[in-house]
């Protein structure tokens, strides 16, 4: 009878074990809910305790004695304060009766010299009728009334030695001690001062009237002293100069007068022509210029500045507009980088962030991708210990990975103008707070047929010009500075224009975006010419270019550049070259970017010695140690003759360049004449003894008139 219930409780047990492990998560989440209210329960509790103890005021209990302790010192302060109250009225009241007694005084004292004035003045007249009446002529008189001996003050007057005359001095006058002796300005004032005295006194004036006006006459009499102070201080600081025969690179900055500023312009050839500029470098360490910047020039071993960058600096640095003309290797990229990144230094932070919305700071145009890509690593050298982020655009490099860089952010674009326009119509870079612009080798631009793409950047440009009026632009460069900090914060844009000539389309494009600049050229057209360079014309015909190059490479020491007019010419040119057992690279406008960038690093590091190359390595590339240029296709203007000669004899060192004229060079052979006539070089018999070299393009002779401005000629630099 017992077993069915045993089985009943298994089955019970059974069906239990199911039920609880269908329910057990349920279970749990329930549990740990209710464990969750129950600690922020608690919290709440502890916190609401926590507040009521804060809240509790702070009781403080005294006794009888105390309060009124308390209410006795609060009465004593009080009588305190009344007291001091009291004894400052007293003292203004006898300070106001001291003066009034003072100027009751006065007035008596005065009141008494009117009336004893007023009777000298009777009894003099008095004496003066008297005079009259009994006036008698005298025919005797004193030796000492004998005017016959002054009447020529040169016979007075005889030659000695006087303080006021000496060897050093302006004229050998001593003005220090003229103005010592000199009291005009003190007469005058006593003068005209004493007149308006007298006046007063016949008008009726109130004491108060006459002390407002004595204290006008003190302020006028302490102005005109200070003003006449000024004026012998600048009196001294011209008279140093002749105290003082030291050098300006021995004197401080704050001794430089403006004769040493003077002296120093001369010794660097420094010419200044158009706007207002400051006074040029003397060192590094007086440049103003950030730690990181000078940091980068010592490392790059810049010990001095060079003439373009003494006085092309601290224009930038004022953020006035600049035409900077010098020959080729003399620092230019230096003298335009260093005050641009001076300048994206001290923007607000909030105008960098925005680079990759609202685009660069600052932009360098240059008209080939060679000389953007040697500008932008000077820049990044330069840059180097500060957070400014630079990037090219140029050509031969995919359009949509230089738009990523740009869209990343950068501070500085450097840019050819062709690349430049596209990337603006392509939406991917644009100038909303771009403030500075520099064009380097801007001839070159309009040579290349740029001008279109340039003035179309510059005139799709969000910022402003400058003023046109002179007054307006100095005010605006004046308020540079941002009102809230020492931040700059430019209105306007900064322009500037370097090259090593200025041709006339230049002067035109300056006109148009530049506001009153200040030109610095670094000698005069003819001291640019580089004189350094030896010049060697040899005439010849086409077929024995080839074997005079092979000769030439025997026997002199290279570097070598050879320069041809046409890209099929230079690659034969360079095949000839490493056939004949030279290693030769060549670069020209056919090639992708990267292998011109490679060619021109492998040159550069000396693993080939010889470069071939276009115009397109003519200007502006800096390729240091260059011994020897050979010119084997002779360029179709003068303009690109000087240029490709110019990348040897660079940074003051001596060259070598050799030229291949032909018979189909007439039109260059004029200019060419007279370029190697002023830099005193030897002139072939050839060239000499040739009509087109004797005859000014556009000029011809026929018969026995000569007729001028005829069909006959061609243009100078005609393609």
């Amino acid at each position: 009878m017992e077993k069915p219930p045993r089985k009943r409780a298994r089955v019970d047990g059974e069906k239990k074990r199911k039920m609880s492990k269908g329910e057990r998560e349920e279970a749990e989440r329930i549990a740990a809910i209710a464990a969750r209210a129950e600690a922020r329960a608690l919290a709440r509790a502890e916190e609401r305790k926590r507040k009521d103890v804060v809240r509790r005021p702070k009781v403080v209990f005294m006794t009888k004695a105390q309060r009124l302790e308390r209410q006795k010192e609060k009465e004593r302060a009080k009588q305190k304060l009344r007291g001091e109250k009291e004894k400052e009225e007293r003292k203004q009241k006898e300070d106001f009766l001291k003066r009034s007694r003072k100027t009751i005084s006065r007035t008596k004292n005065k009141k008494d010299r009117v009336k004893e004035d007023v009777k000298k003045e009777i009894k003099e007249r008095a004496k003066k009728r008297k005079q009259k009446k009994f006036r008698t002529f005298v025919f005797d008189w004193d030796a000492s009334e004998d005017t016959s001996t002054d009447t020529n003050p040169l016979y007075n007057k005889t030659m000695r030695p006087a303080l006021a005359f000496g060897r050093g001095y302006v004229a050998g006058i001593d003005l220090r001690e003229q103005r010592k002796q000199n009291k005009y300005i003190e007469a005058l004032l006593d003068d005209r001062q004493s007149r308006e005295l007298k006046e007063e006194k016949s008008l009726k004036l109130s004491a108060k009237e006459r002390r407002s006006r004595d204290l006008s006459r003190r302020k006028e009499r302490d102005s005109m002293m200070r003003r006449a102070k000024k004026v012998d201080d600048e009196v001294d600081k011209q008279l140093a100069i002749f105290d003082s025969t030291e050098h300006w690179k021995n004197k401080k900055l704050s001794e430089m007068s403006r004769r040493d500023w003077r002296i120093l312009r001369e010794d660097f050839d420094i010419r200044l022509r158009g706007g207002k500029a400051p006074n040029p470098l003397r060192y590094w360490e007086e440049s103003g210029i950030c730690e990181e910047i000078q940091k980068a020039l010592a490392e790059m071993n810049f010990k001095t500045p060079s003439p373009i960058q003494r006085q092309a600096i601290p224009i930038g640095m004022e953020f006035r507009d600049v035409i900077g003309i010098a020959e080729t290797g003399s620092g230019k990229t230096a003298a335009f980088v260093i005050p641009m990144i001076h300048y994206i230094q001290q923007v607000p932070r909030h105008m960098r962030d925005r680079t990759p919305q609202d685009g660069p700071l600052a932009l360098i145009m240059a008209p080939t991708r060679e000389l953007a890509i040697q500008i932008e690593t000077e820049t990044k050298k330069i840059a180097r210990h500060t957070s400014i982020r630079v990037v090219s655009i140029v050509g031969g490099v995919s359009i949509q990975e230089q738009g990523f860089k740009v869209r990343e952010g950068c501070d500085i674009i450097i840019a050819t103008p062709g690349r430049m326009l596209d990337c603006m119509s392509n939406r991917y870079v644009v100038l909303n707070q771009c403030n500075y612009i520099v064009l380097d080798e801007a001839d070159r631009m309009v040579d290349m047929g740029f001008e279109p793409q340039v003035n179309e950047i510059m005139n799709s440009m969000a910022t402003l010009l400058k003023a046109e009026n002179e007054e307006e632009m100095e005010r605006q460069i004046a308020e540079k500075h941002s009102t809230s900090d020492s931040n700059i914060v430019l209105n306007y844009r900064v322009t500037s224009m370097y090259s090593a000539t200025m041709p006339t389309e230049v002067e035109k494009l300056a006109k148009t975006f530049l506001r009153h600049p200040v030109i610095v050229s670094i000698g005069d057209k003819e001291s640019r010419v580089n004189m350094r360079i030896k010049q060697d014309v040899i005439f010849m015909t086409e077929s024995q270019k080839k074997k005079k190059i092979l000769e030439i490479l025997r026997q002199n020491r290279g570097p070598f550049m050879v320069f041809v007019n046409i890209r099929t010419n230079c690659d034969v040119v360079n095949r000839e070259l490493n056939r004949s057992g030279y290693r030769a690279v060549a670069i020209h406008g056919g090639k992708n970017q990267e292998a011109r960038q490679r060619a021109l690093r492998e040159f550069r590091e000396g693993k080939f010695p010889i470069l071939v190359a276009t115009d397109v390595a003519g200007r502006g590339i800096d390729v240091p140690n260059v011994k020897h240029v050979v010119n084997y296709d002779m360029p179709n203007s003068i303009e690109k003759y000087t240029h490709r000669i110019g990348r040897t004899g660079r940074a003051g060192k001596s060259g070598m360049s050799t030229t291949f004229l032909t018979e189909h060079d007439e039109d260059v052979m004029y200019d060419l004449k007279k370029h190697l006539e002023f830099t005193n070089q030897a002139i072939c018999r050839e060239l000499e003894k040739n009509p087109k070299a004797n005859t000014r393009p556009g000029e011809f002779s026929g018969g026995d008139k000569k007729k001028k401005g005829g069909g006959g000629g061609k243009k100078r630099g005609g393609r």
